[in-house]
């Protein structure tokens, strides 16, 4: 069972990207836009997230997360999104914000 475990978890690409630009979503209350810098040689995605509810999207501009890199580009409103932000779920649903330190490299590898 081990052996399936790693094989899913190695087709994620993970890394570390920095918002640059965060907004809300017009005619969403679920939605943020996210212009995300993964560095210059993977470049600026599109990310749209279910996490309105729980953030204001200025706190999210500046700062590192980690993203699934590698997903299917999908269309939301109008928007494509071509990355997913991950965060962490508490027992009571509350969501949060996993940060990466400042000193890691934009475009980082998550193993």
């Amino acid at each position: 069972m081990q052996d399936s475990i790693y094989s899913c978890f190695s087709k994620l690409e993970l890394r570390v990207g920095e918002v640059v630009k965060a907004e809300k979503v017009e005619k969403s209350n679920k939605l943020l836009h996210l212009e995300v810098n993964f560095g210059p040689s993977l470049g600026t995605k599109s990310v749209v997230s279910g996490i309105a509810p729980f953030f204001e999207p200025e706190v999210l501009e500046n700062k590192k997360y980690v993203f699934v890199y590698n997903i299917e580009k999908r269309r939301l409103f109008g928007l494509e999104s071509e990355a997913m932000i991950l965060v962490a779920e508490g027992e009571k649903n509350e969501v949060y914000l996993i940060e990466v330190p400042e000193a890691v490299p934009i475009g980082s590898k998550v193993r």
